[in-house]
């Protein structure tokens, strides 16, 4: 199975699903609104009580100020004296200082212990056989009575579902709805008394908080492994890229170095109470030139879907099999413009056929002028409007677009593309035109669609 393996991201490297195909014993090819609790009222709605620790510091007196004096054989003696105590008390203070620095880490790393501890039961492996085989991934337990979420791609084209639990049970699921832009699924299993996980708030975690990934890397043989690290962004916007550069969509995620590895799509990122504040869902794994060549390849750079944006997306799949009835607040499409445009040039000669041109002589010109285009500007040649777009009511078939935001351009991949993908839709252009029927340039704005 194959994977998005055409995603990339603005700088061109590839933007890979950790939950990528896995065989059962290693890798194959595949792989958030928060609230205060209610209790039993509201099985999707959790929080936990934070924890502070004190480290006790300890500085050693200042020794005492001696002033130049004629000091008799006793004074001289009690001087030194005292310098000794001093010596004696500022060792044994520094000692002290050590051990309560080493008792307080191990106070920490015992509190982590113990939080991990108590999370376990709320995270799940996902094995899935689809038709190309079988695959891992992990999941979050979401209520009492077995809701359970993951990223979509961990369970697209599955044909059986089994959940594995910390306590050794496997149970067979059923999806419940999925949102494949936001790439989060809800998953069902049969009975009750399953643990919750605690939900916590992306929108309060900070630069270096220290997270956790709990996941199953590299198959069931390696499920509920265990890896640390801090959030490096909270909040970044992430470009997800097709292969052929357009702009698929961009989502808001939380950028960390934990290490995330195939089989680890879908399991949750704890902060240090115990609460899930994302769901992991992918990496930058650099270029594929740059892989091959040892260059560009990245480390820490892992991305976990922010829990708010993610639980109001699985409330809503829970309540109508889809998320098509709210805006998301995971991802957003990508902007448009609202025509299909290829480029010219003035003095060259088009051949078109349909809505598609291509460069021709002049002599086919002479023999059949009406199917040949003989451009008067260099730019964008619209072929083609979207019905229902702003460009629709204010462009025309055989313009052509000379300037975007008052930079000239020629090619729609190189030019215009990277001008459309900064903005976002419902943002404006401005455009100058050449215009086919008056012959003239008009300068036109354009508000941008969104392409779900």
């Amino acid at each position: 199975m194959e994977e998005n393996e055409n995603k990339m991201n603005e700088t061109g490297e590839h933007v890979d699903p950790v939950g990528v195909p896995q065989t059962e014993n290693g890798p194959a090819d595949r792989g958030v609104t928060g609230a205060q609790n209610d209790g039993a009222q509201n099985p999707w709605v959790f929080r936990a009580a934070a924890q502070t620790q004190e480290v006790p510091v300890f500085a050693a007196p200042a020794p005492s100020a001696v002033g130049p004096t004629v000091a008799s054989r006793k004074s001289k003696h009690r001087h030194g004296g005292v310098t000794a105590w001093l010596i004696i008390l500022s060792v044994i203070v520094f000692f002290l200082f050590c051990g309560f620095v080493s008792v307080s880490n191990q106070v920490s790393d015992g509190g982590a212990s113990d939080m991990l501890a108590d999370v376990m039961d709320s995270c799940v492996s996902i094995s899935v056989r689809t038709a190309d085989g079988r695959g891992t991934g992990s999941g979050v337990v979401l209520s009492s009575d077995g809701y359970i979420c993951t990223n979509y791609h961990v369970i697209e084209n599955a044909e059986e579902i089994t959940i594995y639990f910390f306590n050794g049970q496997s149970k067979q699921a059923e999806v419940i709805g999925y949102s494949e832009a936001d790439d989060l699924a809800l998953l069902k299993v049969d009975g009750r008394g399953y643990q919750a996980a605690k939900i916590g708030k992306s929108s309060a975690c900070r630069f270096g908080e220290r997270v956790y990934a709990i996941g199953t890397p590299a198959g069931l043989d390696y499920a509920w492994t265990v890896t640390q690290g801090i959030v490096s962004y909270p909040d970044r916007e992430m470009k997800i890229y097709a292969s052929d550069g357009s702009l698929q969509k961009k989502m808001h995620v939380i950028q960390t170095d934990t290490q995330v590895n195939p089989g680890n799509s879908g399991g949750a990122l704890f902060n240090a109470d115990g609460e899930v504040i994302g769901i992991v869902s992918m990496k930058l794994s650099g270029s594929a030139s740059g892989l091959a060549s040892g260059k560009n390849s990245y480390e820490g750079l892992g991305f976990a879907i922010q829990i708010e944006g993610a639980m109001e997306v699985l409330n809503a799949i829970k309540k109508d099999g889809n998320a098509n009835g709210i805006t998301s607040p995971v991802s957003s499409g990508r902007p448009v413009l609202g025509i299909t445009g290829v480029s010219v040039e003035a003095g060259k000669y088009y051949l078109t056929v349909g809505n598609a041109i291509r460069e021709t002589t002049a002599d086919v010109y002479e023999q059949n002028p009406e199917q040949v285009l003989a451009p008067q500007a260099t730019g964008i040649y619209i072929s083609s409007v979207n019905a229902g777009s702003d460009a629709a009511e204010k462009l025309h078939i055989g313009d052509i677009i000379t300037k975007v935001d008052g930079i000239s351009v020629k090619d729609v991949r190189q030019d215009v593309w990277p001008i459309i993908n900064a903005k976002s839709g419902g943002d404006s252009v401005r455009l100058e035109v050449y215009c086919s029927e008056s012959g003239k340039t008009e300068s036109v704005e354009i508000i941008l669609g969104i392409q779900e």
